[in-house]
C-alpha cells in the first residue's frame, strides 16, 4: 500500500510537473509577446512623434511661404500702381502737348486767314513748323498709347502670375 501510495504520488507529481512546465512555457510565451507589443508600441510612439515634428515643420514652412507671398503681392501691387501713375503722367503730358500744338496750329490757320498781306513764304514756313510739331506730338502720343497697352498687358500677366503663385502656395 505504501508503494501504491508512492506510485500514485509519483504519478501525481509527474502530472503536476508537466502542468507546471506547460504553465511556465505559456508564461514565457506571454512575456515574449508582451515585450514584443511594448517594443512595437514604443516604435509607433516614436514614429508618431517624428510625424508630429514633420507636420510642425511643414506648417511653419507654409506660414513663411504665405508671408513671403503676401509681401510679393503687396510689392507687385505697389509696383503696378507706380507704373500706372507714371504712365498716366506721361500720357497726360503728351495729350496736353498735343492739344497745345493743335491750338497753335488752329491759331496759325486763323492768323493766316487774317493776314493775307504777309509774305506767303514766311506763313508757309510757320505753318509747316507747326504742322511738324503737331505730327511729332501725335507720334509721341501714339508711342505712349502703345507703351500703355504693353504696360497693361504686363500688368495683366503679372496678375495672372500672382494668382498662379497663390494657387501653388494654397496647394502646399
Amino acid at each position: 500500500m505504501l508503494s501504491q501510495s508512492a506510485a500514485s504520488q509519483s504519478a501525481e507529481l509527474s502530472h503536476k510537473a508537466a502542468a507546471l512546465a506547460i504553465l511556465q512555457e505559456t508564461h514565457q510565451s506571454n512575456r515574449i509577446a508582451l515585450a514584443t507589443l511594448r517594443w512595437d508600441n514604443a516604435c509607433m510612439e516614436q514614429r508618431l512623434a517624428d510625424r508630429a515634428l514633420e507636420i510642425k515643420a511643414l506648417c511653419e514652412q507654409l506660414a513663411r511661404a504665405h508671408v513671403h507671398f503676401e509681401h510679393f503681392q503687396e510689392a507687385i501691387a505697389a509696383q503696378r500702381l507706380e507704373d500706372r501713375r507714371a504712365f498716366e503722367r506721361i500720357a497726360g503730358r503728351l495729350e496736353r502737348d498735343l492739344a497745345g500744338a493743335q491750338q497753335r496750329l488752329l491759331a496759325q490757320h486763323a492768323t493766316l486767314a487774317q493776314q493775307d498781306t504777309q509774305p506767303g513764304l514766311q506763313l508757309r514756313v510757320n505753318h509747316d513748323a507747326l504742322t511738324g510739331e503737331a505730327r511729332a506730338a501725335r507720334k509721341e502720343l501714339s508711342a505712349a498709347r502703345v507703351d500703355r497697352e504693353q504696360l497693361t498687358r504686363k500688368l495683366v500677366e503679372a496678375d495672372g502670375h500672382a494668382e498662379a503663385e497663390a494657387l501653388k502656395l494654397d496647394k502646399l
